[in-house]
Protein backbone atom coordinates (compact mmCIF):
# COMPACT_ATOMS: atom_id res chain seq x y z
CA UNK A 1 0.00 0.00 0.00
CA UNK A 2 3.09 2.61 0.21
CA UNK A 3 3.72 1.73 -3.14
CA UNK A 4 0.62 3.17 -3.86
CA UNK A 5 -0.94 -0.47 -4.82
CA UNK A 6 -4.11 -1.70 -5.32
CA UNK A 7 -5.54 -3.13 -1.95
CA UNK A 8 -6.11 -6.37 -4.65
CA UNK A 9 -3.04 -6.40 -5.91
CA UNK A 10 -1.50 -6.08 -2.26
CA UNK A 11 -3.46 -8.95 -1.10
CA UNK A 12 -2.58 -11.00 -4.18
CA UNK A 13 0.98 -10.05 -4.16
CA UNK A 14 1.28 -10.93 -0.14
CA UNK A 15 -0.79 -14.53 -0.62
CA UNK A 16 1.85 -15.22 -3.68
CA UNK A 17 5.21 -14.53 -1.48
CA UNK A 18 3.81 -16.40 1.32
CA UNK A 19 3.34 -19.40 -0.82
CA UNK A 20 6.71 -19.06 -2.14
CA UNK A 21 8.16 -18.69 1.25
CA UNK A 22 5.97 -21.70 3.32
CA UNK A 23 6.81 -24.29 0.15
CA UNK A 24 10.77 -23.27 0.40
CA UNK A 25 12.78 -25.27 3.21
CA UNK A 26 14.41 -22.43 5.03
CA UNK A 27 12.98 -19.39 6.41
CA UNK A 28 14.44 -15.59 5.97
CA UNK A 29 16.87 -16.82 3.68
CA UNK A 30 14.64 -17.54 1.28
CA UNK A 31 12.17 -14.48 1.16
CA UNK A 32 11.14 -14.03 -2.46
CA UNK A 33 12.55 -10.43 -4.34
CA UNK A 34 9.71 -8.61 -5.82
CA UNK A 35 11.13 -9.62 -9.42
CA UNK A 36 10.63 -13.43 -8.32
CA UNK A 37 6.83 -12.98 -6.64
CA UNK A 38 5.82 -11.02 -9.65
CA UNK A 39 7.32 -14.37 -12.02
CA UNK A 40 5.36 -16.22 -9.68
CA UNK A 41 2.28 -14.73 -10.21
CA UNK A 42 2.67 -14.18 -13.95
CA UNK A 43 3.18 -18.29 -13.66
CA UNK A 44 0.36 -18.79 -11.74
CA UNK A 45 -1.98 -16.59 -13.91
CA UNK A 46 -1.12 -19.26 -17.07
CA UNK A 47 -1.66 -22.04 -15.53
CA UNK A 48 -4.63 -21.27 -13.48
CA UNK A 49 -6.47 -17.92 -14.29
CA UNK A 50 -6.90 -15.19 -11.98
CA UNK A 51 -7.05 -16.62 -8.61
CA UNK A 52 -8.30 -13.14 -6.96
CA UNK A 53 -11.77 -11.80 -7.46
CA UNK A 54 -11.19 -8.29 -9.35
CA UNK A 55 -14.14 -5.97 -9.14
Amino acid sequence: MLEGWDMIDCLEFGSASAAMLVASHSCSEAMPTVEEVTEFIRKSKEKYGDMVARM
